[in-house]
C-alpha cells in the first residue's frame, strides 16, 4: 500500500503508516534526498571550479601575448647589461628572446587545450542528461504546481516548485559555464589579433601565424557534440518547457 504521508509517498513491502516503521523510512527517504542533493551541489562546484580554472589559464595566455614585448625586453637587457632598451627591434638577440616567450606561450596554450579536452569529457553525459530531460521535468513540474493549486494541495505546491528551482539552476550553471568559455576564447583571439606582429622577424611572424590558426574560431563546449552550452541553448529549453506546459494545460481543458 501507497502511503501518502511520508515526504515522498512511496510502497513498501511492510506497514509505514506509524510506530518505528514510520520513522524509518521518513529516515531513509531525507537521507536519500540529502545525498541526490550533496551529489548535485557536488558536481555543480566541480563544474565551476573547473571552468573557471580553464578561463584564468586561457586569460594568462591572453595576458601572455598583451605583455610579450615588455617580457622579451627585460631579458635580453637581463643578459645583455651593455645595451640599451631603444631601437632593439632588429636586434637578432632581442627576437630570439620574443621567440623564447611565444615557445613558452605556445606550451601554456597546449597545457589549456588538454585541460579543456578534460573538461568537455566530464561535461560531456551530464550536460547531455540535464539538456534532455529538462524541458520535460520543467513543464510537468509546472502542470503539477498547476493541478495542485486547483486542489490546494500545498505540499506539492512546494515540492514542484523545489524541482523546477533546481532543475532551471542546474541547466542554467551549465549554460553559464559554456558560455564564459567560449566568450573567453573570443577574448584571447582578439587579445591575439592586436599584437603588433609588424615588430617581429620572419620567423617570430610564422610563429605567430601558428598560434593564430588555431584560434580562428572560438572555443564552443558541446554536450555529445549536438547540443551547444550557451544561454541562447538555455533560453530555447526554457521557451520549450513552457510551451510544452501551454500543450498539455490546453488538452487538458
Amino acid at each position: 500500500m501507497v502511503n501518502k504521508h511520508l515526504p515522498f509517498p512511496c510502497w513498501y513491502p511492510f506497514p509505514t503508516h506509524k510506530g518505528v516503521l514510520h520513522l524509518v523510512a521518513v529516515v531513509l527517504q531525507l537521507a536519500a534526498a540529502s545525498s541526490v542533493a550533496i551529489i548535485l551541489v557536488t558536481i555543480l562546484l566541480m563544474l565551476v571550479f573547473n571552468t573557471q580554472r580553464i578561463r584564468y589559464e586561457m586569460r594568462v595566455v591572453g595576458y601572455s601575448m598583451k605583455t610579450i614585448f615588455h617580457r622579451a625586453e627585460k631579458m635580453f637587457l637581463a643578459q645583455n647589461l651593455d645595451r640599451k632598451g631603444n631601437n632593439l627591434r632588429d636586434d637578432p638577440g632581442y627576437q630570439k628572446m620574443i621567440g623564447v616567450c611565444l615557445k613558452d606561450t605556445i606550451i601554456h596554450h597546449h597545457a589549456v587545450s588538454e585541460i579543456l579536452s578534460i573538461y568537455t569529457d566530464q561535461v560531456d553525459m551530464p550536460a547531455a542528461l540535464a539538456y534532455t530531460t529538462g524541458t520535460g521535468v520543467i513543464a510537468m513540474c509546472l502542470f503539477n504546481i498547476l493541478m495542485a493549486l486547483r486542489d490546494e494541495n500545498y505540499t506539492s505546491i512546494v515540492l514542484f516548485s523545489m524541482l523546477v528551482f533546481v532543475e532551471t539552476l542546474v541547466m542554467f550553471v551549465v549554460s553559464l559555464c559554456g558560455e564564459s568559455i567560449t566568450s573567453e576564447s573570443i577574448n584571447l583571439r582578439h587579445e591575439l589579433y592586436f599584437t603588433k606582429w609588424y615588430n617581429l622577424d620572419i620567423e617570430n611572424r610564422k610563429t605567430l601565424l601558428n598560434i593564430q590558426t588555431n584560434l580562428v574560431e572560438p572555443i564552443i563546449v558541446s554536450a555529445l557534440g549536438l547540443i551547444e552550452l550557451n544561454m541562447n541553448s538555455f533560453s530555447s529549453i526554457i521557451n520549450s518547457a513552457y510551451s510544452f506546459f501551454n500543450l498539455m494545460n490546453t488538452q487538458m481543458e
